[in-house]
């Protein structure tokens, strides 16, 4: 949580965290990959960064959740590696810091190759007709309650091919929200595919069907709900406590 609290104050949101937002933290939290804590730290110090060229302060003991590391040894190693990598100069007896050019050509990269908007909330889920309501007097209403946009596949007309507008659409979320319900393939596709790009997921399922949610994913905290009435409440009310209100009003 002190990382995920960091990092959202580096992207300029407030942070806000309740008592009933713990338990969704420790059954949602996934794992970063190393290369995936390296591009967190090295985008961070970009971002702390006054200007190219100046040094950004990091002491071990308080900026290891820069790296998502877990302990100041293991951001070490992370600072260790940038510095090997050329991305980034310093050593532990200098209080700064520097991005290095080819750590600016390595932000770049990173910032371009996933455009993310701060508002669009792209949702995956069935299109059953008897699901219909389930979009727009649940999910729809909901997130945008909270400040966010709601977009599907079938929002806007367009001529693209299926799959790519929808990971063209994924990648310029802010994050997804996956309803399961009636154990739709293509939702978890959906879903997967997010999570592969490390974007945040947010997972709903009706609660009779709940038992039916696959294994794999079975872990992560699903907002329940019964009727598309409490499905607005609680998602509004799960992203206004995991993301804080959006830019919309």
């Amino acid at each position: 949580m002190s990382c995920w609290i960091r990092h959202t104050r580096l992207e300029g949101r407030r942070a806000r965290l309740s008592a009933a937002d713990i338990e969704h933290f420790k059954s949602s939290w996934r794992e970063r990959s190393v290369p995936e804590k390296q591009d967190a730290l090295l985008l961070a110090m970009a971002t702390l960064s006054a200007h190219p060229g100046a040094g950004v302060p990091i002491v071990r003991d308080v900026d290891h959740v820069l790296a998502w590391s877990e302990t100041p040894a293991e951001f070490a190693y992370h600072l260790a590696t940038l510095s090997e990598r050329h991305l980034a100069e310093g050593a532990d007896l200098e209080p700064k810091w520097t991005v290095t050019p080819t750590g600016w050509d390595r932000v770049t990269a990173l910032t371009a190759a996933t455009p993310t908007s701060a508002d669009i909330a792209f949702v995956a889920m069935s299109f059953d007709p008897t699901l219909a309501s389930v979009w727009s007097d649940g999910l729809q209403p909901g997130i945008e309650c909270a400040g966010y946009r709601p977009v599907r596949v079938d929002t806007d007309a367009h001529a693209d091919k299926i799959d790519d507008r929808i990971m063209a659409l994924i990648r310029q979320s802010r994050f997804v929200v996956v309803d399961v319900t009636t154990q739709n393939r293509g939702a978890y596709f959906e879903a997967g595919f997010a999570l592969g790009l490390a974007k945040p997921v947010i997972w709903s399922v009706r609660e009779d069907d709940l038992p039916n949610v696959h294994f794999d994913t079975r872990q992560f905290n699903h907002v329940v709900w019964h009727d598309p009435q409490d499905l607005r409440q609680k998602i509004m009310d799960r992203l206004l406590g995991v993301f804080g209100r959006g830019p919309l009003p």
